[in-house]
């Protein structure tokens, strides 16, 4: 195997495939390697093809037509389409089937949500826990709990970087560590009651036949939200952060006050740091 390793940076349009183009067709040409040697990787199958192609009309314009027509034996496109001819070549060696299909994304979906569901089992208290994890902080779309889209987030983060799955647990708890880290110590205070009591009073005080303005109404939604839950215990944090920021119109903001004060100290709500 060749000890020489040659890097080259060059940008778009700087003459890559050409210099490519005949740096392969010398060695072809000089027989330093065959056609059957060659393996070469694109970003893109329409580069493949294009450098492929390229080389031989280069083989041809010399008048090597037996060169030219073997270049279909060369390993010319993109990483994954040369791992899959690798795999082709070599698979009775490696113990498995030349014939390989690719899975799609729907297959892969589909193929995940398996797995998940064959760890999971008919846990649904374990379910239930996760979906409510995932909509008290928010991670929903449209009402649909979105943690099997993280999981599968760091499935793949952990197999792009060959981390094995006894560490796991002891990157979830430097992760969580570090993010809690950046809030201030729990309070002890009952913050669920103080927020239930300060929207229902704001809700009583604020009169909206007298504020009419479009930030109130959506601010009483947003309170009644709250009173809607029975209780701020089952309140999404994103709803906390809104009503720490978000106010009524002018006239009403002195009852909004209240609030925003006990909203605002949701960060150090011993429940949040427990959901990280």
């Amino acid at each position: 195997m060749s000890q020489h390793i040659e890097f080259i940076s060059a940008g778009a349009g700087s003459g890559k495939t050409y210099s490519i183009t005949n740096r392969l067709r010398e060695e072809l040409e000089s027989q330093s390697v065959q056609p059957a040697g060659v393996i070469a990787t694109t970003f893109t199958r329409r580069a493949a093809t294009e450098l492929q192609e390229r080389v031989r009309e280069a083989l041809m314009e010399a008048g090597l037509i037996t060169l030219a027509n073997q270049m279909s034996q060369s390993m010319i496109s993109t990483v994954n389409g040369v791992c899959g001819l690798l795999l082709q070549r070599f698979s009775f060696e490696a113990g498995y089937s030349p014939e390989l299909n690719v899975i799609d994304d729907k297959q892969e979906k589909r193929l995940f949500n398996e797995a998940v569901d064959e760890v999971l089992g008919e846990d649904l208290d374990r379910i239930q826990r996760l979906n409510g994890l995932s909509y008290r902080l928010g991670i929903e779309d449209k009402g649909q709990p979105l943690w099997r889209k993280q999981l599968a987030d760091i499935v793949s983060a952990a197999r792009a970087n060959n981390c094995q799955s006894d560490a796991l647990p002891g990157f979830a708890k430097q992760s969580s560590d570090e993010l809690v880290a950046h809030f201030r110590e729990p309070i002890t205070r009952d913050l669920d009651a103080l927020l239930f009591t300060a929207a229902g009073q704001a809700l009583t005080e604020i009169d909206i036949t007298v504020d009419t303005t479009g930030a109130t109404k959506t601010y009483i939604d947003l309170l009644r939200r709250v009173i809607s839950f029975g209780s701020a215990k089952n309140l999404p944090w994103p709803d906390w952060i809104a009503l720490s920021k978000k106010g009524p119109g002018a006239k009403s903001r002195l009852a909004a006050e209240p609030v925003q004060s006990v909203a605002g100290d949701y960060e150090v709500h011993p429940r949040l740091t427990a959901d990280i």
